[in-house]
Parts: C-alpha cells; sequence; structure tokens
C-alpha cells in the first residue's frame, strides 16, 4: 500500500514502478477517486499515459507494475531522462578518477619496489644504476604530483580502497543505465564508457590478486 508521501508502496514491483516515475520527473500519484487504489499520471496529465496502482500484490497487479515501466520510459512528456543520464554521466565521471587514481597509484608501488631494487644493486652497477634511478625518481615525483591533484586528501587512500570506490559508482551508474531511455544516442555513449572503465578496473583487480 501507499504511505507517506505517495512514492512508497509496499510491493517491490510497484516500488519500482514508482522510483522510475519520480526519477522520469511523474507527479506525485493521487487517490482514485472511484474503484480505489491510486492514480499515477505524466507530467501533461495525458489520460492515455496514465496508470492506476493497485494495493494488493498479487501476481498480476505486479505485471501491471513492469508493464507500466514500459509506459513511463515511452512517455513523451517525461522531463527526467536527462536526469538519469546526469547521475549516470557523473557516475562515470567519479569512477574514472577513481579508476585513473588507482592505476597512478598502482604505478607508484611498482616503481617504488623497482626503486629498492636498484639500490640495492647498485653495487653492481652503480653508474647505470643511477642514470636509472633518477629517471625512475623523476617519474615517480610527476605521477605523485598528478595523483595529489585527483585524491588532494591525506590520508590517501589505498588502491584497494580507490578500486572500491570506482565499483561502486559504476554499480551505481550501471543501475541506472537499465532505466535510461534506450533510444537515446547518449546512453550508448555512456554505455561504452562504463564498459571501458570495468575493463581497467579488473586490470587493477587482477594486479591486486598478485
Amino acid at each position: 500500500m501507499l504511505s507517506g508521501d505517495n512514492w512508497h508502496h509496499s510491493n517491490k514491483e510497484w516500488q519500482e514502478t514508482l522510483d522510475l516515475a519520480k526519477a522520469y520527473g511523474w507527479p506525485e500519484p493521487r487517490e482514485a477517486k472511484n474503484h480505489g487504489g491510486w492514480i499515477l499520471s505524466c507530467p501533461a496529465a495525458d489520460r492515455s499515459h496514465r496508470i492506476r496502482i493497485y494495493s494488493t500484490g498479487s501476481k498480476n497487479t505486479e505485471n501491471v507494475a513492469r508493464s507500466s515501466r514500459k509506459k513511463i520510459k515511452r512517455c513523451q512528456h517525461s522531463s527526467g531522462a536527462k536526469g538519469i543520464l546526469a547521475v549516470i554521466s557523473s557516475r562515470l565521471q567519479s569512477a574514472a578518477r577513481w579508476i585513473k587514481a588507482a592505476e597512478m597509484a598502482t604505478t607508484i608501488g611498482e616503481t617504488e619496489q623497482r626503486l629498492e631494487k636498484l639500490v640495492e644493486d647498485a653495487d653492481d652497477s652503480m653508474a647505470d644504476a643511477n642514470r636509472q634511478f633518477d629517471l625512475l625518481e623523476a617519474g615517480f615525483e610527476m605521477l605523485d604530483s598528478e595523483l595529489k591533484d585527483l585524491i588532494p586528501t591525506e590520508p590517501r587512500p589505498t588502491v584497494h580502497e580507490m578500486a572500491d570506490s570506482a565499483h561502486s559508482d559504476l554499480r551505481t551508474a550501471n543501475g541506472k543505465l537499465r532505466d535510461a531511455p534506450s533510444d537515446s544516442d547518449q546512453v550508448g555513449v555512456l554505455r561504452e564508457h562504463y564498459e571501458e572503465l570495468l575493463v581497467r578496473l579488473d586490470v587493477i583487480h587482477r594486479q591486486l590478486a598478485h
């Protein structure tokens, strides 16, 4: 049953339908004048886009709830599609920032290990080691400076924490992609960006497993 601000329903399928309608800018449901239940109308109050919300959770009403989500997505009066795309874009940008930071932090860690090894082997080839050390140190300082620009907080998160933050952002973005309008050109671009970030994050996870 609906409760509170009329955006909450005790049935999972109807709750997903209400969440989608709210994201697409539909007005708050109102109580039906006859036959019970509630009425959900599109922003233009188009009668053909009207959805009756049932209070019971039978299988048939759950099917109606699922089919109603298609109607919400197809409605040309919806204003919230851009909002969903903005959330996806924001989450992908955040995930990209965390992944880049994790990639840099991983490179820094590998560079530190190489620097330590070069110091240990310095007795065997001091001149060559010094040259490599200088190059690696310069690269280390450059990466460390860029990483500070990306993640200015102190203490700096670990690579595991950066990867976890990126995973959370990607999971949210993927969930919103399922609700995004399928005929939007921007969705395709965002989906490609999501897939590319997923591959980069998988590389980081495999590096952490070693």
